[in-house]
Parts: structure tokens; C-alpha cells; sequence
């Protein structure tokens, strides 16, 4: 028989603070706000599921230079040398190709023979015991077909605002679970072709989680980004040899381009294994209210705030010293600091990097 492959995790924790603000900062990013627990970021929430399938000791966190010291404070558990901070930005696939290198670096032998679990560090996902079953499945598919996989999210609506994946319904790869071979990837699609995926039935959301052997990934990565592949390797060599300016040199070298666009649409073998947990991944304010649990008239209330004769609002008040209350209001979006405060209508909350553009215009504290 095979030998067991060691698995390993990449949660990416990158981010600017942009769209959740004025909550989130650039030293305090949406994946370290406690929006979903009170007691627990939205990194620590998924190193918390990383962990019910892989050991600690395998598990990475992606991240730039100036948020190591945040996330060591936030989760002071992890291990700060688990932490990997790129050298500069490089998008999706310098993380990754980052992050494979050092594991690469530091187990040499059992990491050419391990698995990688490519995770996001500020979705919500519940439960957590079916996000087990689920990535636990898609590795055993990964490590038995070579495939480049996938976790895709069955849509409930005509979703404009993710990616989705569009599989071959009629080649199940295993009849344990629903894991299939991916056919193409499509792009944020408009609302009638949204919808038009939703009556279809073989398109699912791109949840942007990933799981591949080592081996699978610099394969296809040679085929499809060889730089990026030969890049890979490079840096594995400098940071095995402690010559951590020539890795940095390497990695700068790299394409600034996605892991999307670099690996996953160009790639020869990809499998997408059908999610069977609840999934939102945050991407503005107004998604909190489908994540989390709301009133009888659609509200959600975090923090110290009061809401009265309102409808599908969500109010938010993280200050110590004042209540927010809200009256008479219908799909609002209002959000309070010690510092500033957001009032805007849920059907805007995607363009809150627009206010925090118009701040920096006018040199003004993002706070």
C-alpha cells in the first residue's frame, strides 16, 4: 500500500481593512474582527476548523509583513514561526507559492509526499463537524486522483458576487460523495446569467478553497505558470540553504496574478467536491445578516444597539460608551466606532471601499 500522505493547511490571512470599515483597519483586517463570535476572530474560528482535520504543527498561515504582529496577538496559540509574511505582494499565487516553498523547505522528505489544504480565513462556515466531513473528503480525492481540487458551494440565489464552477454532473468520481470533475471556471457573473446558473444545476460557487498533493501542484503549475513552478522551487532551495535574501529576490520575480487565473483555470485535472456545510464568505457588510441569526423583521444587532419599527437593517456599535439606536428604518446598514461611524443602504454596503477611497482623498484618518 501507499504510504499516508502528511497534510498540511495554508490558512491566507492577507487583507487591508477595507470593506468592513470603519470596523476593520490596516492593522486590524476583516479576518481579526469578532463578527461572528464575540470571543473568537474570524482566523481564529478557521484555524479552529484546520485543526478538527489537520495537526497544528502542519497548519500555516499566509499573511503580509506588517500582520504578523496582529495575528500573533489575536491567536497567541499558533506557533509566531508558523506564521509566513511574504516579502512583498504577489496575489493569490505568491501566497501560495510562498507558503508551499517554505513547507517544502522545512520538510523536505515528508512534504514532497504531503497534501495542502488551501483555506480562507474570514468566510463563516457552519457547522464545523460537516466542514470536517467535507474537507476530509476532499483530500482522500486529491491524494487518490491527482486531481487539483475544489470546494464548491451548491447556490441558494442568483449570486453576482462570487465566482462559480461549472462540473460535469454525470462523472461522479467517488459514489461516497458529490465530488466531480470541474469543467471551466466562470467569472462573477450578471444577474441573469446568475440565475440562468441557478436553473442549470451543474454550477456551484467557488468557495476559493483548494486541496492538492505537493506533487499534483508543481505538475500542473509546470504546465501551466512554468515561472511560477520554477519560482517555487527556487525559493525552497534559498530558504532550505538560511539564504533568506535570495528567496526574497526569487519571490519578487514572481507574476503579480491570482492562483484563479495562474493555475485553476488552465489546469488539466480538477475536481470539485460539493460542500456540506452552510457558506458565506463576507465579502460586505450586508452578508452578515444572511450568515448570522436575524429578528423577526430581518435585523441583526451586534453590540449595544436598540432597533425599533425597522426592517432587514443590521447594526453594528463596537464603542464602549454609547448606544446606537435605530428607528423607522428598512434595509440600512449602520456601523459605529469610538472613531467614525457608517450609515449607508445595504444595497451600497459592497461600495464602502468607495468612502474609504474618498477619506484617503482628502488625507483624512481611516481610523
Amino acid at each position: 500500500m501507499p504510504e499516508p500522505f502528511d497534510r498540511y493547511a495554508v490558512i491566507m490571512a492577507g487583507g487591508h481593512g477595507e470593506r468592513f470599515w470603519p470596523l476593520s483597519s490596516p492593522g486590524r483586517p476583516k479576518q481579526l474582527l469578532r463578527i461572528a463570535d464575540p470571543k473568537r476572530s474570524l482566523l481564529g474560528l478557521a484555524l479552529d476548523r484546520a485543526q478538527l482535520v489537520v495537526p497544528l504543527s502542519r497548519i500555516y498561515i499566509a499573511t503580509s509583513v506588517d500582520l504578523v504582529g496582529p495575528i500573533a496577538r489575536d491567536i497567541p496559540e499558533f506557533p509566531r514561526e508558523q506564521i509566513l509574511a511574504e516579502p512583498c505582494k504577489r496575489n493569490t499565487s505568491g501566497a501560495l507559492s510562498w507558503a508551499t516553498a517554505n513547507i517544502l523547505a522545512r520538510a523536505p522528505e515528508s512534504a514532497a509526499q504531503g497534501s495542502i489544504a488551501v483555506l480562507a480565513s474570514d468566510h463563516i462556515i457552519q457547522p464545523a463537524e460537516d466542514f470536517q466531513q467535507t474537507l476530509q473528503a476532499a483530500f482522500e480525492v486529491a491524494e487518490s486522483s491527482g486531481a487539483l481540487g475544489t470546494i464548491g458551494i451548491k447556490p441558494t440565489r442568483p449570486e453576482t458576487g462570487y465566482g462559480y464552477i461549472e462540473v460535469d454532473t454525470l462523472r461522479n468520481i467517488t459514489a461516497d460523495i458529490a465530488c466531480f470533475y470541474a469543467q471551466s471556471f466562470h467569472e462573477k457573473p450578471s444577474a441573469i446569467r446568475a440565475n440562468e446558473y441557478l436553473q442549470d444545476g451543474r454550477y456551484y460557487w467557488n468557495s476559493g478553497m483548494f486541496i492538492w498533493t505537493i506533487g499534483s501542484f508543481l505538475e500542473e503549475l509546470s504546465h501551466a505558470a512554468p515561472a511560477l513552478a520554477n519560482g517555487v522551487k527556487s525559493i525552497a532551495e534559498a530558504l532550505a540553504k538560511g539564504q533568506s535574501d535570495q528567496a526574497r529576490v526569487e519571490f519578487e520575480a514572481l507574476p503579480d496574478i491570482s492562483i484563479d487565473f495562474a493555475l485553476m483555470e488552465r489546469a488539466r485535472n480538477v475536481s470539485m467536491t460539493e460542500s456540506s456545510f452552510s457558506w458565506d464568505d463576507l465579502g460586505s457588510w450586508d452578508s452578515l445578516r444572511r450568515a448570522l441569526p436575524v429578528d423577526h423583521e430581518g435585523n441583526l444587532q451586534i453590540g449595544d444597539a436598540a432597533v425599533l419599527d425597522s426592517k432587514n437593517c443590521l447594526v453594528v456599535n463596537d464603542s464602549s460608551n454609547q448606544l446606537i439606536s435605530v428607528l423607522g428604518a428598512e434595509d440600512m446598514v449602520v456601523v459605529a466606532t469610538e472613531k467614525a461611524i457608517l450609515v449607508c443602504p445595504a444595497s451600497r454596503a459592497q461600495e464602502v471601499r468607495k468612502m474609504v477611497r474618498h477619506l484617503e482623498s482628502q488625507n483624512r484618518d481611516r481610523v
